[in-house]
């Protein structure tokens, strides 16, 4: 990953706030398959870090959608960046989409639940090439 995306600052969320109403979760995937975007959140104003992650007020509106988007082939794969304390907490997160544009993976990330509601703020979105990986999904026991 790019230092850099790890050291962006985002203040404020008006400029999501302002956009036309977000497309709905069940937009369809790029039918091109290496057209991937991904997504770099910071915290947001309503985040609170004394508070575990699973516990952030709204997180399980967010985890609705997330898992929307997953089911409608949209979402590639996402995830909070953890830090190593006890308890973990996070740091901000990053979300793959497969979309044909910047702009959808964007609009899509406007409509979470999450962003509306100030936990997180949208950073950076990138064309996102994957060249090549084993990825497998993380699963709590």
């Amino acid at each position: 990953m790019n230092l850099a995306w790890s050291a962006i600052v985002v203040l404020g969320l008006a400029a999501s706030q302002a956009q036309a109403p977000a497309p709905s979760p069940s937009a369809a995937p790029s039918p091109d398959p290496a057209a991937f975007h991904a997504v770099l959140l910071k915290l947001g104003p309503k985040w609170d870090p004394a508070v575990p992650v699973r516990q952030q007020p709204g997180i399980g509106e967010h985890g609705r959608y997330m898992t929307e988007l997953t089911a409608n082939g949209v979402l590639v794969l996402g995830g909070p960046f953890l830090e190593d304390t006890a308890p973990r907490t996070a740091s901000g997160a990053m979300v793959v989409f497969a979309t044909a544009d910047a702009a959808e993976a964007r609009r899509l990330m406007e409509a979470d639940p999450g962003v509306r509601a100030g936990l997180f703020v949208i950073g950076e979105v990138r064309r996102f090439y994957v060249a090549t990986g084993t990825w497998r999904p993380w699963h709590r026991p």
